[in-house]
């Protein structure tokens, strides 16, 4: 008896947990398939769901964002190495011309 217990409790979490998935794959539907002329859309939606899911829905953008400014960090610094890079080259371009022209 317990054991079905156990298997109760573990599917009623695994359904709150796919519910909440569910959920924000409506938003990112509703995101992508946004129509700008009905702004309400996206209120609508957000509107309709529970509470839960917003949280949800707020902590997979939260974290989103965090890869997505990790991210930007990462091409910020990819950027700067190569302008260094192609401003030695450049720098050493010049010096070698300057030797040959002399």
């Amino acid at each position: 008896g317990n054991e079905w217990k156990t298997r109760y409790e573990t599917q009623v979490e695994l359904n709150k947990q796919l519910e909440r998935q569910i959920n924000i794959l409506q938003v990112k539907m509703e995101l992508i398939h946004h129509n700008p002329a009905d702004k309400l859309s996206i209120v609508r939606t957000f509107d309709q769901m529970p509470e839960g899911s917003l949280k949800g829905v707020l902590k997979q953008l939260e974290e989103e964002k965090k890869s997505l400014q990790n991210q930007l960090k990462e091409y910020e610094l990819r950027l700067e190495q190569e302008a260094k890079a192609y401003h030695k080259a450049n720098d050493e371009r010049h010096m070698y011309l300057s030797e040959i022209l002399q």
